[in-house]
Formats: structure tokens, sequence, C-alpha cells
């Protein structure tokens, strides 16, 4: 029971250098080791044109009576990407709003509130109950990551990755 696990994941164009691909993945590996104290992953996409990205953080948390695993956060983000619910516009929006959220004085809840605005106003479908339903999830597994110490510039990482990912032509 006291066995961790660390990841490190590198995302390159097919044409890259296998060599440097592979080093950032070690180089990912390290950062979950070190950086995040292990039992966690790192992602870095490195995008053929547009830089290079990076996410990290633990598997799951766990406090008391509360336990959240984040591989089915980053699934699901994928998935409403993937399928339209949200436009990936809401990822450079909260970009912009993050630097003011997260400013000394506003609540979690307050973030949360704000995060859910961006997200409804980026559903593609208006009128759907399932649509409301997936912000709504979503607005909690981002501010699940948020009350666990994942800052909103690392969400926005993450996002920008998701997107990435959920896009058919990455594939």
């Amino acid at each position: 029971t006291r066995a961790t696990a660390s990841m490190g994941v590198a995302i390159v164009h097919h044409s890259y250098d296998l060599r440097k691909a592979l080093d950032e993945a070690r180089d990912a590996e390290k950062r979950a080791k070190d950086d995040l104290q292990r039992n966690a992953f790192f992602i870095v996409l490195n995008k053929r044109a547009g830089g290079t990205v990076g996410f990290g953080t633990k598997w799951y948390f766990e406090k008391d009576d509360y336990f959240v695993e984040t591989i089915p956060i980053v699934k699901r983000l994928v998935e409403c990407f993937a399928e339209g619910y949200i436009s990936p516009r809401f990822v450079y929006d909260l970009q912009r709003e993050s630097i003011g959220l997260s400013a000394e004085g506003i609540s979690l809840e307050g973030r949360k509130k704000e995060i859910e605005r961006l997200l409804l106003r980026h559903k593609k479908e208006r009128e759907s109950k399932e649509v409301e339903e997936k912000v709504e999830v979503l607005g909690s597994d981002l501010t699940s990551l948020m009350k666990n110490g994942v800052s909103l510039e690392e969400i926005t990482r993450l996002l920008i990755i998701t997107t990435f990912l959920a896009r058919r032509e990455n594939l």
C-alpha cells in the first residue's frame, strides 16, 4: 500500500526527433517525482508551432472523507471538448480572467461561479439539459483541483492540453 507511481508523458509531432521526445518524457517523469513529490503525473505538450505547455498533479487527492481522482477529470475535459459541448475559446477566456481570479480575497466559491459563467458562455448548445449538467460537473471538477492546490494558471495549461487531445486531427 505504500507503493507510488510517477509518470511523465511527452506529446510531440510525429516528425519530432525521437531522442528529444524521449528526453522530454524523462524530464516530465522527473518533474512528477521531484516537483510533485512522487505519486503524480506530468504531461508535456510540444506543439509543432506554438511552443511547449506542461501540466502535472497528483493522481488523486485524499483528505478525511474527501477523495478525488484527477485522471477522470482529464477524461471528462477531453470528452467535452471532443463532443463539442464546450468551445475551445473557453480556455483562452479563462486564461485572460485567471489574473484577476487569482487575486487575494477572491473565494474558492467566487472562482467556481466565474468558471461556471464562462463555461455556460462557451457551451455549444444553448438549451440542452445534458450540456448544462456537463458544465456543472466541469465546474465542480475544476474547483476540486483548485481546492487541492492546483492554481488557475496550471488549470489553463491543463485545458490547453485537453483541447489539443480532443481535436480529431491530432489523433
